[in-house]
C-alpha cells in the first residue's frame, strides 16, 4: 500500500473511518451477522458466490491480503473451504465465460496459481502459507516475492507516490 494511502487510513481523523466505524461497533457486528446469513441463503438458493474484494474503493484494503480475509469470512458464513476457494477460482472464470482459459488447473490453461505449504481444505487460513506463485507461467519462489516486497518501500522514496 502506498505510504500516503496508509497514512491516510491510520489517521484517527480519517473521514471514512469516523463516518462509518467510530461508535458503531454494535451496528457493524449486527450487519456482519446479517451478511453472513445472506451469503449462505444466496448460496443455498443456487446463486453463484464470487470472491473479489473492493480493494480500490474501500480505504485500508490491501491487495492479496483482503482476498485471503474474504475467504475466511466466506467460511465463517458457512461455506466449506472448498466452496470458498471455488468462489475465488472456478466460479469467477465461469461467470466471465473464460473457464476454458483459467479457473482450474488443467493442461492447456493459463498457468496462474499459488503453491501453499499447508492444505487450505483443512484450514482456509492456510492460503497464507505461500511457498511461491506461478504468474503467467513464470515461477516466483517465496524468497523472490519477499525480496520484491522488501524493495517496495525504497521505491516510494525514489519515485514518490505514483498517484501524484
Amino acid at each position: 500500500m502506498p505510504p500516503m494511502e496508509w497514512q491516510g487510513f491510520e489517521n484517527p481523523d480519517n473521514n471514512f473511518v469516523v463516518q462509518h466505524f467510530k461508535g458503531k461497533e454494535a451496528y457493524i457486528e449486527r450487519f456482519q451477522t446479517f451478511e453472513k446469513k445472506l451469503v449462505m441463503a444466496l448460496y443455498d438458493a443456487g446463486v453463484p458466490i464470487l470472491a473479489g474484494t473492493d480493494v480500490t474503493s474501500v480505504p485500508g484494503m490491501i491487495y492479496g491480503d483482503s482476498l485471503q480475509t474474504e475467504l475466511g469470512l466466506l467460511v465463517q458464513a458457512g461455506l466449506t473451504p472448498y466452496q470458498a476457494l471455488d468462489a475465488a477460482t472456478r466460479a469467477p472464470a465461469l461467470a466471465m465465460g473464460d473457464l476454458d482459459e483459467w479457473g482450474t488447473i488443467e493442461v492447456g490453461k493459463r498457468a496462474d496459481l499459488v503453491l501453499l505449504s499447508a492444505n487450505p481444505l483443512e484450514d482456509i487460513n492456510n492460503t497464507r502459507q505461500i511457498e511461491g506463485v506461478m504468474a503467467r507461467g513464470n515461477w516466483l519462489p517465496q524468497s523472490k516475492i519477499q525480496e520484491m516486497l522488501d524493495a517496495l518501500p525504497a521505491s516510494y522514496e525514489t519515485t514518490g507516490d505514483p498517484r501524484e
